[in-house]
């Protein structure tokens, strides 16, 4: 009996750390990180001044976020995550890093207030960066500011766009700004 209800146990806590894997990606994307040797061009595309901050919405390990606060010691730098497991786990890095200028903040990207930043990146899929983030860029952000997609473009874009592809094997960054 009591081996039962501590199967039972260890299932649906094993059922819950699945669901939240599985569920942030039918929100934004499924937790894919873009290739370590992207992250130089995403720092140079992003252009942070002292005093800028920039947020990185789906973080998943907090990669991005890492990098750019590493190489932007006068900025602030967000990222948002929304499943458990993988929050953690960005968290966790965070920690060890030393990084004063990062925070790893849990929850939705799509619900973050982001009119305060001035630089914004994100690993979406190309139906919700069209659909609710591109809704979501024109409503809140400032103008001046810019969102850098990483692999996937948006459409009918109104502002100054452009496409950093380096060579045939890279993934494109797509700049837009306001």
């Amino acid at each position: 009996m009591l081996s039962a209800i501590i199967l039972s146990i260890i299932f649906i806590i094993a059922l819950i750390f699945l669901l939240s894997l599985i569920f942030p990606s039918f929100l934004i994307a499924p937790w894919v990180p873009c290739k370590k040797k992207d992250l130089e061009r995403i720092n140079r595309l992003a252009a942070l001044r002292p005093g800028q901050v920039f947020c990185e919405l789906g973080c998943g390990d907090g990669r991005v976020s890492r990098y750019i606060a590493k190489n932007n010691p006068e900025s602030q730098i967000i990222g948002i995550e929304l499943s458990v497991p993988i929050f953690l786990w960005a968290k966790l890095i965070g920690l060890f890093s030393g990084l004063n200028n990062m925070k790893i903040k849990y929850g939705n990207a799509l619900k973050y207030d982001i009119s305060n930043i001035n630089v914004v990146y994100t690993f979406a899929l190309i139906q919700t960066i069209n659909g609710k983030l591109k809704k979501k860029f024109r409503k809140e952000l400032k103008k001046g500011a810019k969102v850098l997609s990483y692999a996937f473009n948006i459409k009918e874009w109104k502002g100054k766009t452009s496409v950093d592809k380096p060579d045939s094997k890279a993934l494109p960054i797509f700049i837009y700004e306001l």
